[in-house]
């Protein structure tokens, strides 16, 4: 996901160009690059795991909804919000303690 959300600032033109095509504001690219590396990199310090793993699986969420909408593939998307929601469980399983 690092290099996911890094990509949309190094190839800005082209991101910019589908996410127009996609209808969203094509500044929303640099928006959406942002929180992918900060909830990749959330998800490795473990007092923010849940919450990173979180955002990611959330903003997959709407990249499968794009995917379907407009004819793409959702199957990478569905892989991450899987992968990423596995991480926010198991953490916040981590961080929970019953009462």
């Amino acid at each position: 996901m690092l290099l996911a959300g890094s990509g949309k600032f190094l190839q800005s033109d082209m991101w910019m160009g589908l996410f127009a095509g996609w209808g969203y504001p094509a500044v929303f690219a640099y928006v959406i690059g942002a929180l992918e590396m900060l909830g990749a990199a959330a998800a490795f310090i473990p007092k923010f795991a849940t919450y990173g793993a979180g955002v990611v699986a959330l903003i997959m969420c709407g990249a499968v909804f794009t995917m379907v909408t407009h004819g793409g593939d959702p199957n990478l998307p569905g892989l991450n919000i899987l992968c990423f929601s596995i991480i926010a469980y198991v953490r916040f399983g981590a961080r929970w303690t019953p009462s």
